[in-house]
C-alpha cells in the first residue's frame, strides 16, 4: 500500500472499531517517520521520546502499541539499554493478520465477506467515502456560515467606520462655526489680516506665506483672544519689532525667530510682560543679552 492508502485503510478501520487518542497519535508519528525514511529501513523510537511526542504515561504508550500490534498495523522488538525499541509499520494486510478483536467481530462471516480479503477500492466505497461525504458537506456548511458571519462583520466595520467619518467631519465642522461665532461676536481681527500685519512690520523676521496659513489656524486663533483688535496686533508686532534680539540685531547672540514662534503660549507670555524688550546699545559697556531662561 502506498501512504495515502495506509492513512485511509487505518479511518476505514476506526469506522469498524475506534481507534484511541494515543493509538493514533502513536501510528501516525511511526507512520510519519517510515515515510521519511523512504521505508528502507524499521524506525527505532525510544520510549521517553514518543512519551514527549504524545503526551501520554508509559503505561498509555504501552497499551496503545499493544492494542495495534493486535490489529495488525504494526510490529514492534523490544530494545536494550544501548538501543531503542524498533518499530515496523506494516504496509501489506491480509487474512493472516494478527487483528484477533477485528477476527472475533467477523467470526460469522465467509472469509470472501472480510473487508481485508476484498480489493482496497471497495473496502472504501461504502464506509470512508459517505463519512468523507459527510464531512464534506459539514465543511461547506460551515464555510457558508462563516462567510456570512464575516460579510455581516465587514459590513458592520464599514458603517462604523462611515459614522467615524461622519463624526469627525460633524466635529470640524462645529469647531469652525465655534470659531467663527467667536470672532464675530468678540469682534476679532481675520487671521489673513494678522498676516500682513507680521509681514508689514517684522520686516526683519521671516515673512509668512499666507498659503500656509492652515497651519497656524489654531495658534492665530488662541492668540487672537488675547489681542483680538488690529491695535492691539499692530502694537503686539512694534514690540517685536524693537527688540534687538528677537530680530537678530545683536553681533554677539545669533537668533532667529518666526511667526510660529512668536505664537507660542510661553514665548507670547514672555514678549508680553517684556523679557525682550531691553536692548543692545551700541558702544556702551553694559550689553544685555537675554539669558536662556529669558527665552
Amino acid at each position: 500500500m502506498t501512504y495515502i492508502e495506509l492513512i485511509n485503510y487505518f479511518w476505514m478501520k476506526d469506522l469498524e472499531k475506534k481507534f484511541s487518542l494515543i493509538e493514533t497519535r502513536l501510528y501516525f508519528i511511526l507512520l510519519n517517520y517510515a515515510n521519511k525514511f523512504r521505508w528502507k529501513r524499521n524506525v527505532n523510537l525510544s520510549n521517553n521520546r514518543l512519551i514527549n511526542e504524545i503526551g501520554c504515561s508509559l503505561t498509555g504508550l504501552c497499551k496503545a502499541r499493544k492494542n495495534l500490534i493486535n490489529r495488525g498495523f504494526i510490529s514492534y522488538k523490544k530494545g536494550n539499554q544501548f538501543s531503542a525499541g524498533t518499530y515496523t509499520v506494516h504496509r501489506q494486510f491480509t487474512g493472516n493478520s494478527t487483528d484477533s478483536s477485528y477476527e472475533d467481530h467477523c467470526t460469522e462471516q465467509k472469509e470472501s465477506e472480510l473487508p481485508f480479503n476484498r480489493p482496497f477500492e471497495s473496502c472504501t466505497t461504502s464506509g470512508v467515502n459517505g463519512e468523507e461525504k459527510h464531512m464534506e458537506s459539514m465543511m461547506q456548511n460551515n464555510m457558508s456560515i462563516y462567510k456570512k458571519n464575516n460579510k455581516q462583520s465587514m459590513e458592520q466595520s464599514n458603517i462604523y467606520k462611515t459614522r467615524q467619518d461622519k463624526d469627525k467631519k460633524r466635529q470640524d465642522k462645529d469647531e469652525e462655526e465655534k470659531m467663527k461665532k467667536e470672532e464675530e461676536r468678540f469682534h476679532l481681527l481675520p487671521h489673513r489680516r494678522i498676516i500682513e500685519l507680521y509681514n508689514e512690520i517684522c520686516i526683519d523676521l521671516p515673512s509668512f506665506d499666507e498659503q500656509n496659513i492652515d497651519y497656524l489656524e489654531s495658534d492665530l486663533h488662541k492668540r487672537n483672544r488675547n489681542l483680538g483688535t488690529e491695535q492691539s496686533w499692530r502694537e503686539f508686532f512694534t514690540r517685536v519689532d524693537d527688540s534687538d534680539f528677537l530680530c537678530n540685531r545683536i553681533p554677539e547672540k545669533s537668533f532667529n525667530c518666526s511667526l510660529y514662534w512668536l505664537l507660542q503660549d510661553e514665548n507670547f507670555t514672555k514678549i508680553m510682560i517684556g523679557n525682550y524688550d531691553v536692548n543692545y546699545e551700541y558702544g556702551s559697556d553694559d550689553v544685555y543679552l537675554p539669558t536662556k531662561e529669558t527665552y
